[in-house]
């Protein structure tokens, strides 16, 4: 029986109070499917092929800000006028903070030849939206900085495994590996 898998889309729908109130919730999913080739009728004729499994999947996942409550107009301590205690605005309010967007594809192949030599390829092309940054400002309103969405960018790249078994039927047992990967970073 072919052992061919797809895994059923899956979706989470999330709220977060790092958030702005406007922006707080965020709808995120997955799919991934597999089909091990070498299971197939047609692969049967050929021995040395001892494992060949393609691969895909695509998904978008969030990342939220680090610090807690960037979103909010807050009142900080510690801003004494004439040895007297003080308060002063600690923060700029931004009810529009969003969930920095991560959309990813993934293709891929394992392959196992000759029950000794294994090799991965992976291919991968992550796009991020609404990227979670430090915005200068004019020191006019009291800040030098405000924590916006903007811009995007695009990781894009291959991933090669490749391992060998030196000895493998005997007392001794030695694999050895090599991992090559390239990725290209630019904006959008």
């Amino acid at each position: 029986m072919p052992e061919n898998i797809i895994f059923p889309p899956t979706t989470v729908v999330t709220g977060a109070s790092r958030l702005g109130i406007n922006k707080r919730w965020g709808n995120f999913w997955s799919v991934s499917g597999a089909w091990r080739i070498s299971s197939e009728n047609f692969m049967q004729g050929l021995p040395w092929i001892n494992d060949l499994k393609l691969r895909v999947s695509y998904g978008i996942n969030g990342t939220l800000p680090s610090k807690l409550y960037s979103h909010l107009s807050l009142m900080s301590t510690g801003y004494d006028y004439q040895d007297k205690p003080g308060i002063a605005p600690g923060t700029i309010p931004n009810p529009d903070l969003a969930w920095e967007r991560n959309k990813n594809l993934n293709v891929g192949f394992d392959t196992r030849l000759f029950e000794r030599l294994s090799f991965s390829f992976d291919y991968y092309n992550r796009l991020t939206t609404d990227l979670l940054q430090d915005v200068p400002t004019s020191m006019t309103v009291g800040f030098t900085s405000a924590l916006k969405n903007v811009g995007s960018m695009i990781n894009r790249g291959v991933e090669i495994d490749i391992s060998y078994d030196i000895f493998k039927h005997s007392a001794i047992q030695w694999t050895t590996g090599l991992a090559l990967s390239h990725n290209k970073n630019f904006s959008r």
